[in-house]
């Protein structure tokens, strides 16, 4: 009679022994993407007026900003990483700056667009 998890050395329950536990850096890394305070993360959304009104459009003051941001060297030494939320909100200009500023020299950074 073969039971499940019987080809594997120690088990169906040897495998639960063998998962790890998340490390400090990727609980401080999670915990910096949910405050938005991850030196490497970018989010560009639809910001408030002057009048502390939400915009119609992701504005392209906002998007020029990435241009300092891939500018730079990333805070851990790994990737920069922008989110365009949602892609649909950029107007033409805004759209016209991200892909001007995604061109050029294939450095560590990614767009995510949605």
């Amino acid at each position: 009679m073969c039971r499940a998890g019987a080809s594997r050395p120690g088990g169906a329950r040897g495998s639960l022994r063998q998962r790890r536990l998340p490390s400090n850096r990727s609980i401080r890394w999670r915990a910096g993407i949910a405050a938005q305070a991850q030196p490497d993360l970018l989010i560009l959304e639809r910001t408030p007026n002057e009048k502390g009104v939400l915009r119609q459009h992701i504005a392209v003051d906002d998007v020029r900003r990435s241009v300092a941001f891939f500018g730079s060297t990333a805070g851990e030494g790994g990737w920069r990483v922008a989110i365009v939320d949602a892609v649909d909100e950029l107007n033409r200009f805004g759209a016209n700056a991200l892909l001007q500023n995604s061109g050029g020299t294939a450095a560590a950074r990614a767009v995510a667009c949605w």
